[in-house]
């Protein structure tokens, strides 16, 4: 079975939806997401996968310039629960980044979170991976100026997979 499955407009019900619908879902359905210089992916994610709540993740410097997709969101009838600044180019970037979004994880804990993997730097994407590897996250990637977004497995399957290594 393939790891990534392409939404297409159409065809929305797919292995990502049926394991999305199908998780052990807990209260709400929480979106992570990653915000850089470019919005296009928040906007076709929003489109495609008719989320409702949404902790945005970006550098303090996009605050002022994010604003209007702040305000595209909102209409749009989605929440904005958060939204966290990150330091992208402190030293010891990925560890404090990977920090802080475990810090905020644990805030929504009682809630089934999906991490968006696209935007943002190289190092908020690996910082929100590891957290997904850590908390077994259903991820997804949008491809830059197309309409396709994956659905990453692996990630919460090694999850799982190390969870039935550590009972065993």
């Amino acid at each position: 079975m393939s790891n990534f499955i392409y939404l297409e407009k159409d065809i929305i019900l797919t292995r990502f939806w049926c394991d999305y619908l199908t998780l052990n879902r807990k209260n709400e359905i929480i979106h992570f997401l990653l915000l850089g210089m470019s919005w296009e992916h928040i906007l076709l994610e929003i489109a495609f996968l008719k989320f409702q709540n949404v902790v945005f993740f970006t550098s303090e410097n996009l605050l002022e310039n994010s604003q209007p997709l702040f305000n595209k969101v909102k209409v749009s009838g989605v929440n904005i629960l958060e939204i966290v600044c990150l330091k992208p180019f402190e030293p010891n970037s990925l560890g404090l980044m990977t920090e802080k979004i475990s810090e905020v994880y644990w805030k929504y804990a009682n809630n089934t979170i999906v991490a968006g993997l696209t935007g943002g730097t190289n190092l908020m994407v690996a910082a929100m991976t590891l957290n997904a590897l850590k908390y077994g996250l259903v991820c997804h990637y949008a491809v830059k100026n197309t309409q396709e977004i994956y659905y990453i497995s692996y990630i919460k399957d090694l999850h799982d997979a190390g969870n039935i290594i550590e009972a065993a």
